[in-house]
């Protein structure tokens, strides 16, 4: 298949969550293009990605000027230039006068100046399109990547058309003045009217042949007004369009067996590496080597959302119990200050990161050392921490809910099947109870077995590329 990928951003270069940022489970439009075009090469197709002309892409990567522009529905030029990822996926960048410089040209809260931004973006995006049938050479499906790209599935290209959404409260709301200017065409700007305004999400909903979510439980929760609000309707009246698919994760930079950030490799076959990483961390902490006490991470920053609270309310049952526990201290003000408060008192079980977990290496290492991650957000959309947490032999301590109750069995008492420990009560009480039920399995013969089952759990990108792939083909 020849695809075409369109969006505002794209990892490594722009990234508006990175990774580890964010609400827990959420992720980047610009990570998950970029990790699904990559997939989608290595399985054998054509990917383009079409992008603004960033000031991150001149900067890092080689980009040569096509000589003849490329002419929009509105008869404005757009100069385009050409990259190659290491992956060899290509990139089309189109720029107009200049008018994508700056470090985040989407976050911008001037109105006008915004809706000309996506509307350059929407309109070359649909020039590139029929350019290339007018070629000969169309484009077999166009996957698009949230509001800054969405009206280009109500302007009638030549193809399959493909939305994602990974922030429904990002929906582009624009006065209803700039539908035209928005790139969306005057007999369907009706599509895209939401109330008294305009929004470019609408009109990707509206026009895409498909829509997609970050998971199952994502897609239902799109089609609730409590979740979509004012697109809820638009969503649930397209859910013969709607499909979940479950993100991945990308093996060549999470993998134990080769991870060079970690003090020595394991993989499924032989884990005992992950015993010596341990080791190592017990030694950075200034801990007491006690490999029998089981180590646990908290791998997010403290918030709400990330069920912060409920961890820190539960601290003085988690350590009754001989285990060690590691937090990042940074986060809300108020749950710091508290932590810092506990710290005081369980000097040799509690320790604190600082300045909190300090890029993907660092995480690498603390998820090769612990023997559990506690996952406690309030919502999920994708289990991509727990995808992480499982690829290093992390064992789950997890929340029941959105794609965490979806992706986490739940272990028997004799540890005979499951990938981890569950709780459905949400409170520090049920956090207390699924922790305590993990160390209790941390001491039977059985444990290790569990730990094996949980790092062969399958969470490549490859299956979702191949569902998606089904969903470009219809």
């Amino acid at each position: 298949m020849d695809i075409l990928m369109a969006l505002a951003e794209l990892a490594p270069y722009v990234d508006s969550v990175p990774s580890g940022s964010g609400a827990p489970g959420s992720v980047g439009a610009g990570a998950l293009a970029a990790a699904l075009a990559k997939t989608q090469k290595q399985l054998g197709h054509e990917v383009t990605v079409a992008l603004p002309l960033l000031d991150a892409f001149t900067a890092g990567l080689m980009v040569s000027r096509r000589l003849t522009p490329l002419t929009l529905a509105d008869g404005g030029q757009v100069t385009v230039h050409d990259a190659q990822l290491p992956s060899g996926v290509k990139l089309v960048l189109f720029d107009r006068d200049g008018c994508f410089k700056g470090e985040a040209p989407f976050a911008d809260e001037d109105a006008d100046q915004l809706a000309e931004r996506v509307g350059t973006l929407v309109k070359a995006v649909r020039a590139l399109c029929e350019q290339r049938a007018e070629a000969g050479q169309g484009f077999d499906a166009v996957h698009l990547f949230d509001w800054p790209v969405a009206p280009v599935a109500l302007t009638g290209i030549p193809c399959r058309t493909v939305l994602t959404i990974t922030d429904i409260a990002r929906q582009g709301s624009f006065p209803a003045r700039a539908s035209e200017v928005l790139g969306i065409p005057k007999d369907r700007a009706g599509e895209a009217r939401s109330g008294n305004r305009v929004s470019t999400l609408k009109a990707g909903i509206s026009g895409a042949d498909v829509i997609t979510a970050l998971s199952e439980s994502h897609a239902q929760e799109l089609t609730q007004e409590s979740h979509a609000g004012a697109l809820s309707r638009a969503l649930a009246s397209r859910s013969d369009a709607l499909f979940g698919v479950d993100l991945g994760v990308d093996y060549a930079l999470f993998n134990p067996a080769t991870d060079a950030a970690l003090a020595r490799r394991y993989d499924a076959e032989d884990p005992s590496g992950k015993e010596l990483c341990k080791t190592a961390l017990l030694r950075a902490l200034e801990l007491e080597l006690a490999p029998a006490r089981p180590l646990m991470l908290f791998p997010r920053e403290l918030t709400r959302e990330a069920g912060a609270d409920w961890l820190l309310q539960a601290i003085p049952s988690l350590l009754a119990n001989e285990l060690i526990l590691v937090v990042p201290g940074v986060g809300d003000a108020s749950l710091v200050s508290r932590l810092t408060r506990l710290k005081e008192r369980y000097t040799d079980q509690l320790r604190v990161l600082p300045r909190g977990i300090e890029g993907e290496a660092s995480l690498r290492r603390l998820l090769s050392a612990a023997d559990f991650c506690l996952l406690t957000p309030r919502v999920d959309h994708t289990a991509l921490d727990w995808m992480l947490a499982a690829r290093y032999g992390a064992v789950p301590v997890a929340h029941a809910v959105g794609a965490l109750a979806a992706r986490v069995v739940d272990a028997d008492a004799e540890l005979v099947t499951g990938t981890g420990f569950l709780f459905d009560d949400a409170s520090a009480a049920g956090l207390s109870g699924a922790a305590s039920r993990a160390v209790t399995a941390y001491h039977k013969p059985r444990f290790a077995a569990l730990r094996r089952q949980v790092l062969r759990s399958s969470v490549s990108w490859d299956r979702p590329a191949r569902r998606f792939q089904q969903l470009y083909r219809g």
